[in-house]
């Protein structure tokens, strides 16, 4: 976030908006959101978008895997997701 973008934000704020609708928006941003979690985490700032272009590389690449193997091999792929499908309805049956 560059000290143009903080201005932008100051300048849009009016009298009659409250402090805290503006400061609930200002930390709503998706730019925001990332440097808070790039912190809580520990990463360094510039390391942030490192890692998350990294993490979508990685689940893009999972993500054709599976479709891929999906495509090879269908019936086992219903298979599995019958499977979990029961799992899951016994698991939530269990719970009263």
């Amino acid at each position: 976030m560059t000290n143009q973008d903080f201005e932008n934000t100051t300048e849009a704020q009016t009298d009659d908006t409250p402090f805290s609708t503006w400061l609930r928006n200002f930390f709503a941003r998706p730019e925001v959101q990332n440097l808070i979690v790039a912190e809580k985490a520990g990463i360094p700032v510039d390391q942030a978008a490192e890692v998350a272009d990294a993490a979508k590389r990685s689940a893009t690449g999972l993500l054709e895997k599976l479709e891929l193997q999906t495509r090879a091999k269908p019936l086992a792929t219903l298979a599995v997701v019958f499977g979990a499908g029961l799992l899951l309805s016994w698991m939530g049956r269990g719970r009263k």
